[in-house]
């Protein structure tokens, strides 16, 4: 009998797993083809902001309106609206981008961390996040592409302190992003983002945290070598600009920038102090710390 009950068991798990495979309403789409995508992506970009105008409210609130194709009002003419492209995948991404206002402090680098108060929409102007109070730094390393590659266009601001121990920020970078999916979540859907969806966001560049990932005593920023404001770490044999000594390992990450075999953090202590130096102060092999075209003696192999 125990033997029946067990094969009618299986028989009728059988059938309930068979139909649930049959009607399942969310079936695993095949990733589709980067180029393509972007293709429709940025397609459907261009038609947002050649058919949309912006209306900002006294809390720097963004409101996307309707206009005819061709109107002076649309975003796609005002003289703002700008772009970067970004090599992603093998294809050269067009970020559009737009500043509100610059901003007033320090940019960050693609690699510090950043408070930014934001509101994300679709192009169909759902909105699907928003925090215009936010409270915790993030890193730009772990954010979407499309933040990392525009945020360090905008600068900080300044703030003041309430009564009440909230912050009060102005003169902020802020602005909008018009991510193509391939740089923003891309097939992954996330809460209230289809899969394949681009993304529009309005963001707002309070504070940024400097990082030292590496822990040489010289901030990821001052390791930009060619201070472009982005610092890459790309693959042994690739060439990097941000990688002094061409090992495959950009400085940001590279205890030994110049490969002499010092450390990075001994070369640059002040042996009077024992302390680093400002890296303004960092002297170049001949032990000059002032003269301005001199090489950092970390950032070349001494006689």
């Amino acid at each position: 009998m125990n033997k029946f009950f067990k094969i009618l068991l299986l028989l009728i798990a059988s059938y309930f797993v068979s139909n649930c495979s049959k009607s399942d309403p969310y079936p695993t789409e095949p990733i589709r083809d980067y180029t393509v995508q972007y293709n429709t992506d940025i397609t459907d970009i261009e038609t947002f902001l050649k058919t949309h105008k912006i209306q900002i409210d006294g809390s720097n609130n963004v409101t996307y309106l309707d206009v005819t194709t061709g109107s002076t009002d649309a975003i796609w003419a005002d003289s703002r609206l700008t772009y970067r492209i970004f090599n992603h995948n093998s294809i050269d991404y067009k970020i559009y981008y737009l500043k509100f206002a610059d901003g007033i402090g320090a940019s960050p680098c693609n690699v510090d961390k950043v408070l930014v108060a934001y509101k994300g929409c679709l192009l169909d102007k759902t909105v699907f996040d928003y925090n215009d109070t936010p409270q915790n730094f993030f890193s730009l390393e772990n954010v979407i592409l499309g933040w990392s590659e525009i945020l360090p266009q905008f600068k900080t601001g300044t703030y003041s302190s309430n009564s009440n121990g909230s912050l009060s920020f102005s003169n902020y970078g802020e602005g909008l992003i018009f991510i193509p999916s391939g740089l923003g979540y891309y097939s992954v859907s996330q809460t209230n983002i289809p899969a394949y969806s681009p993304l529009i966001f309005n963001i707002k560049l309070y504070e940024i945290t400097r990082q030292d990932h590496d822990g040489d005593g010289i901030p990821d920023y001052q390791e930009d070598i060619n201070r472009d404001g982005y610092i890459y770490n790309l693959d042994s044999g690739v060439y990097n600009v941000d990688d002094t000594d061409g090992d495959g390992h950009a400085d940001y990450l590279d205890l030994d920038d110049d490969d002499d075999h010092v450390l990075t953090k001994v070369e640059i202590k002040n042996p009077l102090t024992s302390l680093p130096y400002d890296y303004a102060l960092i002297p170049g092999c001949d032990g000059l710390s002032t003269d301005p075209n001199r090489i950092r003696v970390h950032l070349i192999k001494c006689p």
